[in-house]
């Protein structure tokens, strides 16, 4: 089974608080390869990016994610 992160939450959340990419990978605390990876669809990133990730955006992780 393969997941996938909905970039779109990220995008919109990014908008909506008018952040660049920097500025949200420094408020997640994960690193900007890690941000760029996601951005380009590339699922291998670590659980624990996506734990920051879902807590900055303030959601669950099985709302950050989806299996197919």
């Amino acid at each position: 089974m393969k997941i996938r992160i909905k970039i779109e939450l990220i995008l919109n959340f990014m908008k909506e608080q008018g952040l660049n990419k920097k500025q949200f990978c420094k408020l997640c605390g994960i690193g900007m390869d890690t941000l760029n990876k996601l951005l380009s669809n590339n699922v291998k990133i670590r659980l624990i990016s996506a734990y920051k990730i879902a807590k900055t955006l303030s959601i669950r992780m099985q709302d950050l994610i989806e299996f197919f």
